[in-house]
């Protein structure tokens, strides 16, 4: 008897044995087969009978009707055939659980009522899903639909609501100047005077810099490009920077291979490191690493920098992914004002006066 379906597989038991076999009907042969999954433990085999589906499981195309289709079959096929290929995979997995936890053997039919789309948004802030992290659940299954109606599975791909999204609150607050020169001197230590610097004099998000390779700067053409070669771009975009000056001079001689190490070990996290600065610089709790690049952003508005170049520089605006866009970072005036005023601003944090501060933190 039948203790575990998924598609037309089941887990079964002959009469009088313990082993578990996947068991499924032959159309051709009009028979029942049956291979064993080489346990009598039921969660083995069950775990067994998934790895297996998901690994050879592909919805065939064939325009059904949405209230034929089950929104498993959709999830663990664009999970098997796509996600599972993502950078971002691991947690694609998590978030298509979610899915997967509340809808049950839900149809995409049932996907279509608006009233159980509510309860699913407050079964996830039940959860402890924030509203965007809501919405990216959401995202990711509106996703799997469509990915099966744009290959043929369902006619029709049902409308999928999302619920009001609030802003992210900085990660951490800007400093003033005084307060980063006291930051940058709250550690003698290399490592982080260099992470310091190099976060500073780019704009770009601390875990970018702790992987930093020599190999991504062009001292010739003056670039720095934070996404390294073979690694594929995600929503947090790695933007192709300009030099400062005052980096190029700092990096030039140093070895191939990352740029941040600690006693001959590469650097994998800085947590320890930021935490003793900042106590040294009798700085709060709400300075991070994340401060320096959001003061990097308070800093280029202060100094009249266009926001599209602000936007370039952070990340925020894909500047050079589009096709004509490709060599912009070639050109003469690429971010030639925010790079002429981030190498002013590391040569005032290196000063051993100040000639002028930024404006305090709201």
């Amino acid at each position: 008897m039948a203790e575990f379906t998924i598609g037309e597989y089941a887990l079964g038991q002959r009469s009088g044995s313990d082993a578990w076999y996947r068991v499924w009907y032959d159309k051709a042969s009009k028979s029942s087969k049956r291979v064993s999954l080489g346990t009598s433990d039921f969660e083995i085999a069950r775990t067994r009978l998934l790895e297996w589906y998901y690994a050879n499981h592909k919805m065939p195309a064939g325009f059904s009707k949405p209230g034929d289709v089950a929104l498993a079959e959709v999830i663990l096929d664009y999970w098997n055939h796509h996600g599972s290929k993502l950078v971002s995979g691991p947690t694609v997995k998590i978030l298509l659980r979610q899915w997967n936890e509340f809808w049950g053997d839900a149809t995409i039919q049932d996907v279509r009522d608006v009233n159980r789309q509510e309860e699913f948004h407050e079964f996830l802030r039940l959860h402890g899903y924030s509203a965007n992290s809501i919405n990216r659940v959401v995202e990711i299954g509106r996703a799997a639909i469509r990915r099966a109606w744009k290959r043929g599975v369902i006619d029709t791909c049902p409308y999928i609501q999302t619920v009001k999204g609030e802003y992210d609150k900085p990660l951490g607050r800007p400093l003033t100047l005084d307060e980063l020169r006291a930051y940058y001197r709250g550690s003698e230590e290399r490592h982080w005077q260099d992470f310091f610097l190099l976060v500073l004099g780019t704009g770009s998000r601390p875990k970018a810099i702790i992987t930093l390779e020599k190999r991504q700067i062009d001292f010739g053409e003056g670039l720095v490009f934070l996404n390294p070669q073979g690694r594929r771009q995600t929503s947090k975009f790695r933007p192709t920077v300009k030099l400062p000056p005052t980096l190029a001079e700092r990096f030039t001689g140093r070895p191939e291979g990352r740029l941040i190490w600690f006693h001959g070990r590469e650097v994998g996290k800085m947590d320890n490191i930021i935490r003793l600065a900042r106590r040294r610089a009798g700085l709060d709790d709400q300075v991070n690493a994340y401060s320096l690049r959001h003061t990097v952003a308070r800093y280029l508005r202060q100094q009249g920098v266009d926001t599209a170049e602000i936007a370039c520089q952070l990340g925020h605006l894909r500047f050079g992914h589009d096709m004509t866009l490709r060599y912009a970072p070639h050109a003469p005036d690429y971010l030639a004002k925010s790079c002429a005023a981030l190498e002013q601003l590391l040569q005032d944090v290196l000063a051993p006066t100040s000639r002028h501060k930024l404006r305090k933190a709201a």
